[in-house]
């Protein structure tokens, strides 16, 4: 869409409102839909610059405080929510020993940049403002202001000069106004003379900004993520990085610890939401002894239980029954209840599948022996008819150490690799099994025929 801006056209409200949706509703957002696969934090940031940070939630000053860090995001209406600096000790979380959601989403603002200070003859003097581009004196027509924080100064004020981008005289028409510093400034528009201008034509300038929550509920409104779940126990502040389950454009990990300074520290609040995954390394400084699933109303946790040991043990079928079948990548290899022993230095990799936690990972000690590679053709897939395949590996299961695959739709334009949340294999004493999830994005037409009868391979990396 575009607007014939011809030299006899006359612009008006309307006009202009129609220039804003080319621009925006039939413009950079009809791009965006065709680019964005998923909303929420830009882990890179507004200005593509790397922000492996952005709005990740910190520890602040001691007592519980924590700060946020800058960052931006993004929703389903492809509006920008923006936090420009840290918000360093936002906010105090209670010794309860209550797990809170730090929820962020997108708000509007009319507030400009910078602060002003105000003198009794009307001068105003700006801190980081830019008045040379959002305000207008005489001779042409003025523009006028307000000061929404202020207390001593609460009326609508002409400008009549601008000297600079932080110097500027208001008109006080003989009177005088109240010193004061700190404020905050807004543009209320220039209209028409003589008229009473109704609320909703003022403020012209509408800035992208945002609203943070903090409470227990695990739900969220429209287009609010949560970006950090936080725990205060004592002195013992646990952090959990939520972000990689509300991040931007794409498949991302899921939830990663960010560690208080306790040596023992309790952790019990990653929620598993279905396909997210968790991995972290065991290290002396994370003090994890014990790893377990605990049920908690409707939610399940991955519970991370603290000590002073550099061992950690996963119990299987502790939460909903959970079998040997349950544990992805071993079925076959480990009895019900039977524990996963992981030692300093492993990394531990979950995910969370058909409402429970699984370890996908065995711990292995061949550190200095080389592996092997084969690949196979998985086959004539259907996989909007089976959600699995089996393929003979015809190696020793104990020798295998990694099994990736990938896979191709029936047209053979887009492939797809098993870490995806949908996809995934198990490793049984003879063969490969390829397993998709059921009602997910294979389980349609579009993979029911594959391309030279082959749906794709598996790599499988393996000791002598």
């Amino acid at each position: 869409m575009e607007i014939n801006f011809a030299t006899d056209l006359m612009l008006g409200s309307l006009e202009f409102k129609k220039f804003q949706d080319a621009m925006s509703t039939e413009g950079y957002k009809k791009v965006l839909k065709t680019l964005i696969r998923s909303t929420g934090v830009l882990m890179n940031g507004v200005d593509s610059s790397t922000v492996s940070d952005a709005l990740k939630v910190i520890e602040g000053s001691p007592g519980g405080k924590i700060t946020i860090k800058s960052g931006a995001g993004i929703n389903s209406n492809f509006d920008i929510f923006e936090v420009l600096s840290d918000l360093v000790d936002h906010y105090t979380s209670p010794s309860d020993s209550v797990t809170r959601n730090i929820k962020i989403k997108r708000n509007t603002s009319n507030i400009e940049v910078g602060t002003v200070s105000i003198s009794t003859n009307g001068t105003i003097t700006g801190t980081s403002t830019l008045f040379e581009e959002v305000l207008r004196g005489l001779p042409d027509f003025p523009v006028k202001i307000s000061f929404p924080n202020s207390v001593l100064n609460t009326g609508e004020y002409e400008v009549s000069s601008v000297a600079s981008d932080v110097s500027a005289l208001l008109n006080v028409a003989g009177g005088v106004m109240s010193a004061e510093s700190g404020v905050e400034y807004q543009i209320i528009g220039t209209h028409t003379p003589g008229i009473s201008v109704p609320t909703g034509s003022k403020k012209p300038y509408v800035y992208d900004s945002y609203t943070i929550t903090i409470d227990t509920a695990d739900v969220v409104d429209e287009n609010e993520f949560i970006i950090a779940t936080v725990h205060y126990t004592g002195a013992v502040l646990t952090i959990i990085d939520q972000r990689p389950s509300a991040t931007s454009n794409g498949l991302q990990e899921g939830p990663s610890v960010i560690y208080g300074s306790a040596t023992s520290p309790a952790l019990h609040a990653v929620i598993g939401r279905e396909g997210d995954i968790f991995d972290f390394t065991l290290n002396n400084s994370s003090g994890i002894s014990y790893m377990t699933e605990r049920a908690e109303g409707s939610h399940v946790y991955l519970h991370l239980i603290g000590g002073t040991s550099t061992t950690l043990t996963f119990t299987l079928g502790v939460v909903g029954g959970a079998t040997e079948d349950d544990v992805i990548g071993f079925a076959g290899d480990l009895s019900v209840n039977a524990g996963i022993t992981f030692q300093e230095g492993d990394i531990v990799h979950c995910i969370f599948k058909n409402g429970l936690w699984h370890v996908m990972n065995r711990p292995t000690r061949d550190k200095g022996l080389l592996t092997n590679k084969k690949i196979l053709d998985i086959g004539n897939w259907d996989m909007d008819v089976n959600p699995t395949i089996s393929v003979a590996h015809l190696l020793t299961q104990s020798k295998i150490r990694q099994v990736s695959f990938y896979i191709r739709d029936d047209v053979n334009t887009i492939h797809y690799s098993s870490d995806q949340p949908e996809i995934w294999s198990t490793v049984t004493a003879a063969n490969i099994v390829c397993n998709r999830l059921g009602g997910g994005i294979f389980d349609v037409t579009g993979f029911s025929t594959p391309p030279s009868s082959n749906r794709g391979y598996i790599v499988i990396e393996y000791i002598d």
